[in-house]
């Protein structure tokens, strides 16, 4: 049995959404994609961003990957839960990770393997709900390589005494 909570991180733009759209083709029942973006789509299907609400969506999306990795059906069977979001660093995740160990869920990393990941300029014309330049580049030099997170984790997992998961 699978149960995994799959970080899928990058700027925006880089192609990362792409990746847990494909995870969810592959894994169709046992994958649930977690977005905090989710929260800003209209019941009309229009993304209507608010900075001011941004706390808010990151807490809602929060909850959410709690209420499944909490479920008592997901331990009945195969299941990947992908947080979609930028994820730049490792402090980004730590809520998701705390909760993740919480449950005996595997924490996973996959990034972008797209020429641009890391090119500001492209990712901000590609990036599709108008992150403006300046904040692209901001997250661009928060951006901790996946060495990085990975060491952040472990030392993570040692520091609160619970065993790593096989």
């Amino acid at each position: 049995m699978i149960k995994q909570l799959l970080f899928v991180r990058g700027l925006p733009g880089s192609g990362k959404s792409y990746i847990a759209k494909n995870y969810k083709k592959i894994h169709f029942d046992s994958c649930i994609v977690c977005s905090t973006d989710d929260y800003w789509v209209r019941p009309d299907g229009v993304y209507d961003w608010n900075f001011e609400l941004l706390g808010q969506a990151h807490s809602w999306n929060q909850n959410r990957v709690h209420g499944y990795l909490s479920a008592e059906q997901v331990t009945d069977w195969d299941t990947i839960i992908i947080v979609d979001n930028t994820n730049v660093n490792f402090q980004e995740m730590k809520p998701y990770i705390k909760m993740a160990l919480e449950y005996g869920f595997d924490i996973g990393f996959e990034e972008p393997e797209t020429e641009w990941r890391y090119d500001v300029e492209e990712c901000f014309k590609r990036n599709t709900h108008g992150v403006p330049h300046a904040t692209i580049l901001k997250m661009y030099q928060r951006w901790e390589d996946h060495e990085t997170v990975t060491n952040k984790l472990m030392n993570y997992v040692k520091s609160a005494g619970m065993a790593e998961s096989e």
